[in-house]
């Protein structure tokens, strides 16, 4: 799996902190290099998880570039709600427990599952 200091190595204009699990890794790689090659040379915003789907936000005074490349990253977030943030499987699916979204694989939603269960067990509650 990639890990955030290989995005910030191959990609300079990535400065901000990735706000998501690394199972995202791979996609943002894959998005970035992708901006790389259309010729981005802005600034990254923010990248991180928002309603269980990935949000990578870029500035660029370009504007006919910055709207291909802004559908580059719609395609890209769309895709996200089909990968497991946690662990990069292409068997994600979008969840909602409590009103709290994210993207997880059966795999990891029930590892999820024995930890929250393991804990409130531990706590009493």
């Amino acid at each position: 799996m990639i890990d955030a200091s290989k995005l910030k190595q191959d990609f300079p204009f990535i400065q901000c902190g990735l706000e998501c699990e690394r199972g995202w890794n791979q996609l943002i790689y894959d998005l970035s290099a992708e901006l790389k090659q259309m010729g981005f040379n802005g600034e990254v915003l923010q990248i991180k998880e928002k309603f269980g789907g990935l949000r990578y936000y870029i500035a660029h005074d370009d504007n006919e570039l910055y709207d291909r490349m802004h559908r580059l990253i719609n395609e890209y977030e769309k895709k996200s709600f089909t990968i497991c943030e946690m662990c990069g499987s292409d068997k994600g699916k979008l969840l909602n427990k409590n009103y709290w979204y994210r993207t997880r694989c059966p795999e990891c939603e029930l590892k999820e599952k024995k930890q929250y269960t393991l804990k409130s067990e531990s706590d009493g509650s």
